[in-house]
């Protein structure tokens, strides 16, 4: 290792390493370090954050009749 730190190309080569380093370490401590304690959301709050809050509507879903009536209206 020492006689690779002694040659230009080598003290080079290792400071750019460290310099990358020192950058990735940068790049993680800014916009991939946890931040708090976080806990898992659960599907409510999940869909909550994702649809908003639902509102209730005055408008009632279609429901299809039974077998029995759709044979009684042919």
């Amino acid at each position: 290792m020492r006689e690779f730190w002694n040659t230009p190309l080598g003290k080079d080569i290792i400071v750019v390493l460290i310099i990358k380093l020192i950058a990735i370490f940068a790049i993680w401590w800014f916009f991939f370090r946890p931040i708090g304690e976080h806990h898992p959301l659960d599907a409510a709050q999940m869909s909550v954050s994702i649809l908003g809050k639902q509102q209730q509507s005055g408008v009632k879903p279609i429901v299809n009749p039974p077998s029995e009536d759709k044979e009684s209206l042919k």
